[in-house]
């Protein structure tokens, strides 16, 4: 009888942590993605929602050569932008554009 209730106290604790974890960048499709980043920018303060938007912005284009044009007809790669920021929390897009910035900018 202890055993279960323990048990059962066990995947009480574990589905509530798992309720509490960061949310993150869901990369499935581009809806998903912009509805993703906008629930994660709600959570934030008016500045730090800025300077993620900012972020998510920077990232998307980090991974293009503007200097080949691009030919009649082709987009830019956002597919691969959003899979790269599949899964990411705030924190760890963040930390990925000072990376950015570090190499690019000093």
């Amino acid at each position: 009888m202890i055993g279960k209730a323990l048990a059962a106290l066990l995947v009480a604790v574990s589905l509530l942590l798992a309720g509490c974890s960061e949310p993150t960048i869901d990369g499935s499709s581009e809806r998903a993605f912009y509805t993703s980043s906008a629930r994660m920018g709600e959570k934030l303060s008016p500045v730090e929602r800025w300077a993620f938007t900012d972020a998510l912005m920077l990232l998307t284009i980090s991974g293009i050569d503007f200097g080949v044009p691009l030919a009649e007809g082709e987009q830019l790669d956002l597919e691969g932008a959003i899979a790269r920021l599949h899964g990411k929390t705030v924190e760890e897009i963040m930390a990925m554009v000072e990376e950015v910035r570090h190499r690019h900018f000093d």
